[in-house]
């Protein structure tokens, strides 16, 4: 099974990629994974930071947008409007 599929079989439930900034191709594949299903696929693109490389890269911000996505998704009815799975921040 493709990476697609296996997210289009995995929606609704969200799906977090993080993405490494220093080589073009992985954030256009993160989206092209996306693509799969828009709303419940959130990219977080790592500025400067390799394939796997997000939380060496940017601990802070990693942890912070982590965290978020883990609240969001397993507690839904506290989300603010418009922060669903789909938010790309």
């Amino acid at each position: 099974m493709s990476i697609p599929d296996a997210i289009r079989a995995a929606a609704p439930r969200p799906v977090l990629i993080i993405a490494g900034g220093a080589s073009a191709d992985e954030p256009v594949a993160a989206r092209w994974f996306q693509a799969a299903a828009p709303v419940a696929v959130q990219v977080r693109v790592v500025p400067h930071a390799g394939h796997t490389q997000g939380l060496a890269t940017a601990p802070r911000a990693w942890e912070a947008h982590v965290i978020s996505f883990l609240n969001t998704a397993l507690n839904p009815a506290t989300t603010p409007a418009g922060q669903g799975a789909g938010h790309n921040g």
